[in-house]
């Protein structure tokens, strides 16, 4: 178990020759637990919070800075090999919820906003053949008081690796449901990435991308896009 954490106070106008005198607290804390080699799990929370006061003169409620943004992180993770060491598996859950709570009486229920996030992920890789698969799930959800949204999809892709690891190969494919008070998007991305080594100072990168955007509230909004990046690098 390891566990790590920080506390910061900030102020200014110390000599009180501003209109408004700034106070920060920032903390944080993390809590990594591996009881065995095939699990393990990390805890984070962060808090910052601003709030101001009155310095050289008074400070209206309407224009006030009185917030807290907070974040909470929970992540396990399994680890494990299959038979005879032939493949290696990880699986991975993230939540994540996020808040700015806006404490100003005037602007709470404009400023405020809570987002959730919900990643699954699973990898698998075949050690021999060097060859990969990766698939995920992503679950997110804003809650604000002009309107709620949410993003919804998964990914799947594909890695090879060819000529002794000289070669990289990968394919990945993200769909995308998105939709909120006033439309909604279907988002379809696949990719596809090739890195050539030759020798110890050369290699090339190939980058093709695709982005299709169905509107299926207004359909004057969706739009296709391909985009191709080739690239060479030569490292010192």
């Amino acid at each position: 178990m390891r566990f790590k954490g920080s506390f910061g106070i900030e102020r200014n106008n110390l000599k009180v020759a501003r209109n408004a005198t700034t106070k920060k607290l920032i903390g944080s804390a993390n809590i990594s637990y591996d009881p065995v080699r095939l699990f393990g799990i990390n805890l984070t929370y962060s808090n910052y919070s601003l709030n101001q006061s009155a310095g050289r003169v008074q400070i209206a409620d309407s224009v006030k800075l009185y917030q807290t943004n907070s974040t909470v992180m929970i992540m396990p993770h399994f680890q494990f090999q299959g038979k005879g060491g032939k493949t290696n598996h990880f699986i991975n859950l993230l939540y994540t919820r996020m808040g700015l709570n806006d404490k100003n009486p005037v602007t709470e229920n404009l400023m405020g906003f809570k987002v959730t996030n919900i990643i699954l992920s699973y990898n698998l890789g075949f050690v021999k053949p060097g060859l990969g698969l990766i698939a995920s799930i992503n679950l997110n959800n804003v809650e604000m008081a002009t309107g709620n949204s949410s993003n919804n999809g998964f990914t799947f892709g594909v890695t090879k690796s060819l000529l002794e690891q000289k070669l990289s190969l990968s394919l990945t494919a993200t769909s995308t449901q998105s939709k909120n008070d006033i439309e909604k998007i279907s988002i379809f991305s696949p990719a596809f990435n090739a890195n050539m080594k030759l020798g110890k100072h050369h290699s090339f990168r190939l980058k093709l991308y695709m982005i299709s955007n169905q509107n299926k509230t207004d359909n004057s909004k969706t739009f296709t896009e391909q985009t191709g990046d080739f690239s060479y690098v030569f490292t010192f």
